[in-house]
């Protein structure tokens, strides 16, 4: 199964998408189904395709532990000018147990902020000088 979030780039303010800068997932019940195994892909702006940008692994379904992930850079930025996240689940237990290693996600969080474009940022901070210039008067 899949999942994608598409993020609004229709304003000024966001029109060079989003700088992504940490992406968190919370599995499974108290102490149960905590594995988390799947894919995470994103679309920049200008692409109609998605590229990859990290896999989550951990099939210990019991292990408290795998129950939060998260997913930074030492950079402090995952991925910059998204448009869109997906996550690709992955299926990973035995042929003959359909139960086994089911995925239970409870949240996923997004972190990130908007890349204005540079018109809008040069627009804006007029604006700013022009205001204190009156102040000053």
């Amino acid at each position: 199964p899949e999942l994608t979030f598409v993020l609004d780039t229709s304003l000024p303010t966001n029109a060079l998408g989003y700088e992504i800068t940490q992406l968190s997932t919370k599995a499974g019940l108290a102490g149960a189904n905590t594995a988390q195994n799947y894919r995470i892909l994103v679309s920049l702006i200008g692409s109609s395709s998605f590229v990859f940008l990290h896999d989550v692994a951990s099939s210990d379904v019991n292990s408290p532990e795998n129950r939060a992930l998260t997913q930074t850079d030492t950079t402090g930025v995952v991925a910059t000018g998204v448009d869109a996240i997906k996550y690709t689940f992955n299926y990973f237990g035995p042929e003959n147990d359909p139960w086994f290693g089911d995925q239970f996600i409870q949240e996923i969080d997004i972190q990130g902020t908007p890349m204005p474009d540079p018109a809008t940022m040069t627009l804006l901070g007029l604006g700013g000088l022009l205001a204190l210039r009156r102040r000053r008067r």
